[in-house]
């Protein structure tokens, strides 16, 4: 909801915390939305480096939202 500004104004570092729980915890869709975070720098220090680290954590699960953005980067999962 902080991200896509659903009934709240958007607040990318609260964001950032909630997927960053979400990720740490294994949840697939916590960790590709963090590599997104990081990938455009939403509430935190733009680092593609952490970016692919997260897709790739989410892509060995299935996501494809990782899986096809470390494809247009020709980052082998």
């Amino acid at each position: 909801m902080n991200y896509c500004d659903l009934g709240v104004e958007n607040d990318y570092a609260n964001a950032v915390e909630w997927y960053k729980k979400a990720a740490e915890q294994g949840d697939d869709w916590g960790q590709a939305n963090l590599g997104r975070m990081f990938q455009y720098g939403y509430g935190v220090v733009r680092d593609k480096s952490l970016a692919i680290a997260w897709y790739k954590l989410a892509a060995k699960q299935g996501n494809g939202l990782a899986i096809l953005q470390l494809e247009q980067w020709n980052v082998t999962i």
